[in-house]
C-alpha cells in the first residue's frame, strides 16, 4: 500500500514538471531565464500547487522597458525592476536621466500603465538613500517629465508595489508574499536538484561521519546544495547586475547561505524523522524514498519561506 502511494506521488510530481517544462518550452521566460529551470524542478515534489504557483506568480512575471532608450544607468548593479510595465507610457522624457549607483534599487511590480508626459525635470534624489515608496499610486500622474533627473546617490530605493494593487494584472504579482514564495522556490531549486543527484553518488561512494552513513550522506548534499543554489542565485542576479565574476559569486553566496541552510534544516528534521523514527534508512533505488523526499521539499519550503521573507525585507536578498 505504501509503495502504491509513494508511486502514484512520483508519477504526479513528473507529471507536474512535464506540464510545466511543455509551456515554459512554448513561453520561455527572457528576462532570467534560470527560472526555466526553477520551477519544472520544483514540480517534480510540489505537484499541483507547483503547477499553480507557475500559472499564477511565475508564467507572467515579465518586465518591459522597451521605451527606455537612451537611459543613462551605468552602474544600477542589482536593480530589481522585474514586472515593471510601462507599456502604455507615452512621451516620458528620461533623456541624460542620471543614476550611476543605485545598487540594490527595487522597483519591481511599478504600475505606471496610465502616465502621460511625467515631468520630474532636474528632480535632486541625491539623499534619498533607503527611500521607501512602496505602495506608492502613480496610476492617474500625467505630466511627469523626468529629464536629467540625479539620483546618483540612491541607493537601494524600494518602489515595490508603487501602481494601482486594487487592479487584478497578469504582469506583476498582487502582494508581497507572492514574491518571497518565488524567491524561495528559487532557493528550491538548488536544493531540490541537489538532494535529487546526491543520494546516486552517495549510493556509489558512501562514506559516514560520526560512524554514521546518514550524516555523511546529509554533508555531501548540503555541499551539492550549496554549489548549486549559489550557482542558481549567480544566474538570477548577473543579468540583474550586469556584471560577473568573483564579486557576483561572492554576493550570490551571500544572498543564498541562509536561505539555503534554512531549507536544508527542514529537510533535514523530516528525514531525520523517516530514518531514526519511522522506517530506518531507504534506498534511492525505492519509490519510498522518493515520496519522503517530496514530503521533505514540502517542509523544507515551510521552513524557508519566513528566512526569505526576512532576507528580502532587509535587502540582503533582492526581491524577485
Amino acid at each position: 500500500m505504501f509503495k502504491s502511494l509513494s508511486e502514484i506521488f512520483i508519477c504526479i510530481g513528473i507529471l507536474s514538471a512535464i506540464i510545466i517544462t511543455v509551456d515554459i518550452i512554448r513561453n520561455p521566460q527572457k528576462e532570467m531565464p534560470i527560472m526555466n529551470l526553477v520551477w519544472p524542478i520544483n514540480g517534480l515534489w510540489a505537484g499541483p500547487f507547483c503547477i499553480l504557483a507557475y500559472f499564477t506568480i511565475g508564467k507572467h512575471r515579465k518586465m518591459d522597458m522597451s521605451d527606455m532608450n537612451g537611459m543613462d544607468m551605468p552602474h544600477m548593479g542589482g536593480m530589481d525592476m522585474s514586472n515593471m510595465d510601462m507599456s502604455n507610457e507615452k512621451e516620458i522624457d528620461m533623456k541624460n536621466m542620471n543614476m550611476p549607483h543605485m545598487n540594490g534599487m527595487d522597483m519591481s511590480n511599478m504600475d505606471m500603465s496610465k502616465d502621460k508626459e511625467m515631468d520630474m525635470k532636474n528632480m535632486d534624489m541625491s539623499d534619498m538613500k533607503g527611500m521607501d515608496m512602496s505602495n506608492m499610486d502613480m496610476s492617474k500622474d500625467k505630466g511627469m517629465n523626468m529629464k536629467n533627473m540625479d539620483m546618483s546617490k540612491g541607493k537601494e530605493m524600494d518602489m515595490k508595489g508603487s501602481g494601482n494593487e486594487d487592479k487584478p494584472s497578469k504582469k506583476k504579482y498582487s502582494s508581497f508574499w507572492q514574491g518571497v514564495v518565488a524567491d524561495t522556490l528559487h532557493c528550491g531549486a538548488g536544493c531540490s536538484l541537489a538532494d535529487l543527484i546526491g543520494p546516486w553518488i552517495f549510493l556509489v561512494v558512501p562514506f559516514t561521519i560520526f560512524n554514521n552513513l546518514t550524516f555523511g550522506e546529509w554533508v555531501l548534499d548540503y555541499c551539492l546544495a550549496l554549489l548549486t543554489g549559489v550557482t542558481f542565485q549567480y544566474a538570477a542576479i548577473s543579468p540583474m547586475m550586469k556584471k560577473k565574476g568573483l564579486k557576483v559569486w561572492l554576493k550570490a553566496l551571500k544572498i543564498d547561505f541562509f536561505s539555503l541552510t534554512s531549507w536544508q534544516i527542514g529537510m533535514y528534521g523530516f528525514m531525520a524523522l523517516v530514518i531514526f523514527v519511522w522506517f530506518g534508512r531507504l534506498s534511492p533505488t525505492t519509490p519510498e524514498f522518493w515520496f519522503m523526499m517530496q514530503i521533505a521539499m514540502c517542509c523544507g519550503f515551510i521552513t524557508a519561506y519566513p528566512v526569505n521573507w526576512i532576507l528580502v525585507k532587509k535587502g540582503i536578498k533582492m526581491g524577485m
